[in-house]
């Protein structure tokens, strides 16, 4: 299930630079201008916001790009305004801000080193194999584009189940009742993804409801999610495309440096386990980061 982005955690600091080189193109139309109390006017064009969408969590990363453009376009665009209104203050000899960035400069130097050491360890060819991999699962695999309502109350959920069946809009039931901010404008469209990531947006069970559905037909139960209650549309299936290698090199980057962080963690634990000892809340022995690795383990997993 999509989440909504949240206002303020993604800084201008994170924001992708614009293409120096770039032009308003009918191919990459310039999509945001922002002049800043500078004077100094910045542009971002589709291939900026397709960028920044990659670094957004996976169900954005991975909706289809024209569903969630203008809310990765704003979440920018957000960035900016509060960029902006930091600028004006003149904080930079603020003693609270003093303080805040002498915290700060120990996990700066942290980032830093592990990102260096995470540089050595990824090489190109790990990409390579990975985009392999990708090529190989995505042959003869089908996407599905999917719609949702989302919930608070089962109660009403079923309710609406009823009157998608007996012949209620779906898309219009969305946009009223939908709790999904980033889907009930869009009549509760997803976009189109693998089984897999259906299964953990969802349900397990519904990948398999999905597949037997034709196109336009809602299934025929409540899934629950995290204490929500959804419905599901099937709107179109498709064969899955594999994507250049170069559409996906940040992707495969990103996936690398995530192993490359617990083979990193493993080792530095060995150098120093006989210094280490680790303790769990009823005070009995326990094994260091155990919890950490199993947690990576499990993303990676998702993730492959």
């Amino acid at each position: 299930m999509m989440k909504k982005f949240f206002v303020g955690v993604l800084l201008s600091a994170f924001l992708v630079s614009p293409a120096v080189a770039a032009k308003d193109t009918k191919a990459n139309p310039a999509v945001l201008t922002f002049k800043n109390k500078k004077g100094e006017t910045i542009t971002y064009y589709r291939s900026d916001v397709l960028q920044y969408k990659q670094t957004l969590p996976e169900e954005i990363r991975f909706a289809a790009d024209e569903a969630v453009f203008s809310d990765v376009r704003d979440q920018m665009l957000l960035d900016l305004l509060f960029a902006d209104a930091i600028e004006v203050e003149h904080l930079e000899n603020d003693p609270e801000v003093l303080s805040e960035l002498k915290a700060a400069k120990v996990e700066i130097m942290k980032k830093v080193w592990m990102k260096r050491q995470l540089n050595k360890m990824v090489k190109d060819e790990d990409l390579v194999r990975s985009y392999n991999k990708v090529k190989e699962s995505l042959v003869g695999k089908k996407v599905y584009n999917t719609a949702i309502i989302v919930m608070d109350d089962e109660d009403k959920a079923q309710e609406l189940l009823k009157q998608i069946q007996a012949g209620a809009d779906f898309g219009e039931l969305a946009r009223k009742h939908s709790i999904e901010a980033n889907t009930k404008d869009r009549s509760g469209e997803i976009g189109f993804l693998p089984e897999e990531h259906l299964a953990r947006l969802i349900d397990q069970d519904a990948p398999k409801k999905i597949k037997i559905s034709k196109d336009g037909v809602c299934t025929n139960r409540v899934y629950k999610k995290d204490g929500k209650s959804i419905l599901i549309k099937r709107l179109g299936m498709k064969d899955a495309e594999v994507p250049e290698y170069k559409q996906v090199e940040q992707q495969l980057r990103a996936l690398e440096m995530q192993k490359a962080v617990g083979t990193l963690a493993k080792d530095l634990l060995k150098k120093k386990k006989d210094n280490i000892t680790v303790k769990d809340y009823n005070g009995a022995a326990d094994s260091p980061l155990k919890k950490a690795f199993e947690a990576m383990a499990e993303g990676l997993a998702a993730a492959g």
